[in-house]
């Protein structure tokens, strides 16, 4: 019996309904097996995310015709929101498109441990190589600071040993300078355009 007073065997058909309807999915961190313990459920369907954002919370304002005031909620929260789904977007983007990645990756997903987030981890177990990777859905350029940050959360990811670390930074908006000769593979909004164009144009360009 949980807080909500249900127990864990209806909890859990409601959670698998839910699974079988691709409402929502059961993720872990990229290092760890399925079972693992620090697997939580997202909801994986935009509609659904948007809705019980900022829809399901405000519906009695909605019925009262507040209008202006759920939608100063949307566009005060709606940087945040969009920032989430990117990340689910651009994992995906990685996925389909290879030649972004510096490294040939057997697996690709997020990394999170005791408050610690990473928006990618990607590996290849055969080769030995590991890549980290920032998602930046922000009006500003990104710097060098940003991957000194990165660099220092994927200390925290235990895998493999005697590994070959790559790191990737994805940016909305572009990057400083000091941060363009650093050893780290760049992708703005610019390539992946160039990208969409390409595969949108050559059959079965992945």
């Amino acid at each position: 019996m949980n807080d909500t007073g249900i127990t864990k065997d209806v909890v859990g058909k409601y959670l698998s309904t839910l699974q079988d309807l691709d409402i929502i999915e059961r993720q872990v961190p990229i290092t760890e097996s399925f079972k693992s313990r620090k697997g939580i459920y997202r909801i994986k369907d935009n509609y659904f995310r948007f809705y019980f954002r900022f829809i399901f919370p405000y519906i009695e304002h909605i019925e009262m015709g507040e209008i202006d005031y759920v939608l100063n909620v949307i566009k005060t929260d709606f940087q945040r929101y969009s920032s989430q789904t990117f990340e689910q977007v651009m994992i995906e983007h990685l996925k389909e498109n290879r030649d972004l990645d510096p490294i040939q990756f057997t697996r690709i997903g997020s990394w999170w441990d005791k408050g610690t987030e990473i928006d990618i981890v990607a590996f290849n177990e055969e080769m030995g190589d590991i890549l980290f990777g920032e998602i930046k859905y922000t009006t500003r350029k990104v710097g060098v600071k940003t991957l000194l940050e990165l660099q220092e959360k994927a200390k925290k990811v235990k895998w493999g040993t005697g590994r070959r670390e790559h790191y990737m930074i994805i940016s909305k908006s572009g990057f400083d300078n000091n941060i363009i000769d650093k050893d780290v593979t760049l992708i703005d909004l610019d390539m992946l355009e160039t990208v969409r164009t390409k595969s949108s144009l050559t059959p079965g360009f992945s």
